[in-house]
């Protein structure tokens, strides 16, 4: 059993969170919040649980955290694409992309902003762009998952068995 409270308090949310336990996941993320509110796997769970509830403030506000903190080395611009890209709309999908790039001019070696890149791209309709920031993603991180499992379903989406073999 796990005896840092934080620990166990981030654990306690995943486990909640993978259980649809959402009032228990929710009260796990507040009490690890508590603990260490500049924790970065707190930031990013509470700004990943604000985009699913669709709570823009809340979103807003993590990012701000993610921008003071320099979290993911974007100063924000990713967190604030991933925003962007969550909220849905045509010029949303756009505005991501402009961020998000500028995220990566920042920091042009994190492979999740790639992948991030990559998922406003084909939410945009532009396959070709996406598949080449997924083969960036990939480039500086063969395991990331989010790069691995958009090649395999452009793969699939262009009938190429193959290649949906490679990625998954």
């Amino acid at each position: 059993e796990e005896t840092d409270p934080f620990k166990r308090a981030l654990s306690l949310y995943d486990l909640y969170r993978n259980q649809k336990r959402t009032e228990e996941a929710e009260a796990q993320l507040e009490e690890a919040e508590r603990l260490r509110p500049d924790d970065a796997d707190v930031i990013e769970r509470c700004f990943m649980l604000a985009i699913t509830e669709k709570d823009w403030t809340k979103a807003d506000k993590y990012a701000a955290k993610h921008a003071e903190l320099n979290i993911d080395g974007t100063e924000g611009k990713i967190a604030l694409g991933r925003i962007a890209m969550a909220k849905g709309e045509e010029d949303d999908f756009e505005r991501a992309i402009e961020l998000i790039r500028a995220g990566l001019e920042a920091y042009p070696s994190y492979s999740m902003g790639w992948a991030y890149l990559a998922d406003a791209y084909l939410r945009a309709g532009r396959q070709r762009e996406a598949k080449t920031a997924l083969e960036r993603a990939l480039e500086i991180d063969p395991t990331n998952g989010l790069a691995n499992r958009a090649m395999a379903r452009i793969a699939v989406q262009n009938g190429d068995e193959e290649a949906e073999e490679k990625y998954v």
